[in-house]
């Protein structure tokens, strides 16, 4: 991957070689199942997921005339939403038009199972079936990774990203558990897992950040409050 600045113009055509190897020039890279294309956005990940999740939106609809509706929100919770889920830490950056792309997706599934009008309501649909946006799932995601992260259950490459902020008065209202937030120029380093994490990691309450001995499952439902309520 070449790096530079947008001010500066380069040769479409690059001539690069590794240990004498020609190194291909292309315009999208799948890596690990994730698409990066050569402007580091996430409208080509966002478009093999739509074109997935509609292919089996179609079979659900099939299913829908003869199965019921535990078998129909059993396939919705196997073979889709595992397509929304995947990586979503690392493409949650994306834009809010390729959000709501997404959101309108889980929401004609929801509406599939039960049997709905698809201009009916999306919110009522999510409650029902006892699942949540795909926004929020996306925070609670990252909001499990940071907990690992800071707890020392993630790769250390991870942890070694954040820092918390120093004390200099050693008191008991004086720990909160903060962290310092990175320096970034643009948005579009605010979208970066250093600043994204520690950003979602210092609006949690400190209930939450400063509670000793928490478990990720109790975390994880202590998030789920926190973002239901707010």
């Amino acid at each position: 991957m070449l790096l530079h600045s947008s001010r500066r113009k380069i040769e479409t055509g690059l001539d690069v070689h590794v240990d004498g190897v020609t190194v291909d020039q292309v315009r999208v890279f799948k890596y690990l199942g994730v698409l990066i294309n050569d402007t580091l956005t996430w409208s080509d990940h966002v478009d093999m997921i739509y074109r997935k999740v509609s292919c089996r939106l179609n079979l659900l609809r099939r299913l829908s005339w003869f199965l019921p509706r535990s078998l129909l929100l059993t396939y919705l919770k196997s073979y889709i939403l595992p397509h929304f889920d995947y990586c979503d830490v690392v493409w949650s950056g994306c834009t809010q038009d390729e959000s709501r792309c997404l959101e309108s997706l889980l929401n004609f599934g929801c509406k599939i199972v039960l049997h709905r009008r698809r201009d009916s309501s999306s919110t009522a649909a999510l409650q029902e079936l006892g699942l949540t946006t795909l926004t929020l799932r996306r925070k609670l995601h990252m909001a499990q990774c940071m907990f690992r992260s800071l707890s020392s259950q993630a790769p250390p490459y991870l942890s070694r990203l954040f820092s918390y902020v120093s004390c200099h008065h050693n008191t008991r209202s004086s720990f909160t558990s903060q962290l310092n937030l990175p320096l970034v120029r643009s948005s579009f380093g605010q979208k970066a897992f250093s600043f994204a994490g520690a950003s979602l990691w210092c609006s949690l309450p400190t209930a939450i950040r400063a509670t000793p001995n928490l478990s990720l499952n109790n975390y994880t439902e202590l998030c789920k409050r926190f973002y239901s309520n707010a």
